[in-house]
């Protein structure tokens, strides 16, 4: 029979690591597609940073995941509207699932 955990016990978290390098790897190899696509070299590549180059010049290009309900925002703002809730929800919804609250 198993035994109950007591309660007072912190619960453990979990990351699966494979899933947050496909998360921030998406981004990634979609800017890598881009600087092929302009006409530059892709020098190097990791999640959250690509390094291109065309002739002597060298620029590092660094990607992370955008909050596409902040978007959303703005368009409320910029249209002199107030954000509703579940906007505001949303946002913080996407702050916390990917770990930036």
């Amino acid at each position: 029979m198993a035994e109950k955990s007591d309660s007072s016990e912190p619960s453990a978290i979990v990351f699966d690591l494979s899933q947050i390098r496909e998360d921030v790897g998406r981004p990634t190899r979609l800017m890598s597609w881009l600087v092929r696509h302009s006409g530059r070299r892709v020098l190097s590549q990791r999640p959250g940073r690509v390094e291109a180059g065309a002739g002597q010049a060298r620029h590092t290009i660094r990607v992370t995941l955008a909050n596409p309900f902040e978007r959303e925002a703005v368009l409320f703002h910029e249209a002199g509207e107030p954000v509703p809730q579940h906007v505001l929800e949303d946002i913080k919804r996407w702050q916390r699932e990917h770990g930036r609250d």
